[in-house]
């Protein structure tokens, strides 16, 4: 993993960077996301079932 920080064309340390403030998300929302995000973990675990066939040519 490779992130950094540009702050007017010059590089920052990231750990020392003011970060704006965000407003946190209502109780329904976070709700939601999370209910969406355990429905496309839920999917991304199924493909971990998923097996392939090779497909090679026979001599």
């Amino acid at each position: 993993l490779h992130y950094e920080f540009l702050v007017n064309g010059s590089h920052k340390d990231p750990l020392t960077v003011k970060l704006p403030s965000a407003p946190s998300l209502s109780k329904r929302l976070l709700n939601t996301f999370e209910k969406r995000t355990a429905e496309l973990l839920a999917q991304l675990e199924s493909y971990k079932q998923t097996k392939l066939a090779l497909n090679t040519p026979n001599p």
